[in-house]
């Protein structure tokens, strides 16, 4: 187990930009420190975003339930998780997870 409860900086800069950059273990490189720091919500998000992408919608909510569960103050976290919901047809659950910032006008 890590001894810091979150992934350093350095780590999840260098996380980010082999995604900018392209990196085909990508998945792989980010579950290795999920299980490095399972509770670093930033992680779960960044892993949550990449499965949606590529159509893993299962696991990419579960991912970013996590994400939010660890860090319910990250905004573009809880975003991303209430617009997969809505685009989900779970108006009402979105707009629940919305909640604790406001729902985007309209809805």
């Amino acid at each position: 187990m890590a001894a810091h409860k979150y992934c350093d900086e350095k780590t999840l800069q260098d996380l980010v930009s082999a995604l900018e950059g392209g990196a085909t273990d990508d998945i792989d490189r980010t579950d290795r420190l999920i299980a490095e720091y399972p509770e670093d919500g930033r992680l779960h998000f960044l892993r949550g975003s990449m499965l949606a992408g590529i159509g893993r919608s299962i696991e990419a909510l579960a991912a970013l339930r996590k994400a939010v569960e660890f860090a319910p103050d990250m905004a573009i976290a809880r975003f991303q998780l209430g617009f997969f919901l809505l685009t989900s047809g779970e108006a009402a659950e979105a707009l629940s997870v919305w909640g604790s910032f406001g729902a985007p006008a309209g809805l």
